[in-house]
């Protein structure tokens, strides 16, 4: 008798075990949920630096055009843009930049060089209500509103030529 109450006394314990084993596995789940949401919320604090969460730019790039000058925004990688400054018959080189502190349509941006990456300037820019108009205001310079525009480059400048 005594092997019998030895053998029902481990299947207790096992049994026992094992239903604390099943209780244990959603508390770990809903502990590492809740990990999981601090360290989200963590990452999403307004903080003033370029490692804040990067703009995506559907508004941003395009076509934009202010009388004479034409300015073209597009996408280099994820979160890196270029600029570049078209007139009826030059254009400027490529700047690149990228977005450091987006806030609902005010943005702010970085220039930097391509091949060394060392921030050079910060400069703003702005999208009204609609997105149809960019502000853009570089140091020392007044405000340059652009209108969202269909036109090409090629069709404002016949001798731009694509990168």
């Amino acid at each position: 008798m005594s092997v019998f109450k030895r053998i029902m006394m481990g299947f207790v314990v096992m049994s026992t075990l094992a239903a604390c084993e099943e209780q244990q596995i959603p508390m770990r789940d809903k502990e590492h949920a809740q990990a999981k949401k601090q360290v989200e919320d963590v990452s999403r604090e307004d903080v003033p630096s370029n490692k804040a969460a990067k703009y995506n730019g559907k508004h941003l790039y395009g076509n934009w055009i202010k009388g004479e000058s034409f300015l073209l925004i597009a996408r280099d990688q994820v979160s890196n843009f270029t600029m570049q400054r078209i007139t009826r018959s030059d254009y400027e080189k490529e700047q690149h930049f990228e977005i450091a502190e987006p806030v609902d349509n005010n943005l702010t941006g970085i220039l930097y060089n391509e091949n060394q990456r060392n921030r050079t300037t910060t400069f703003t820019l702005k999208l009204n209500e609609d997105y149809t108009e960019l502000t853009i205001t570089m140091p020392n310079e007044s405000p340059v509103t652009y209108k969202q525009t269909e036109i090409e480059p090629e069709e404002f400048n016949p001798t731009y030529k694509w990168r």
